[in-house]
């Protein structure tokens, strides 16, 4: 994990996030990592998104395996 942060644009946060540019452009609102830098430019703390990213990762750790579907029973 990096200690210092710094600012990444739309293209290399779409990129750590595993997403796409549009993506981030219409819910960047939803991202507390998230910011107008103007009126016209995104920008994303590189240090949120890798908190977000283990965040994420320790859910889904704690949420175990996904369960499979049960076929339909009939008696």
């Amino acid at each position: 994990m990096v200690t210092e942060d710094r600012l990444l644009n739309v293209a290399e946060a779409a990129a750590m996030l595993k997403t796409t540019k549009d993506h981030l452009y219409r819910h960047w609102a939803e991202y507390l990592f998230a910011f107008k830098w103007t009126p016209r430019q995104l920008r994303f703390s590189l240090k949120g998104i890798q908190d977000y990213i283990a965040r994420k990762l320790e859910e889904q750790h704690h949420a175990g395996p996904p369960i499979p579907a049960r076929e339909h029973l009939v008696d």
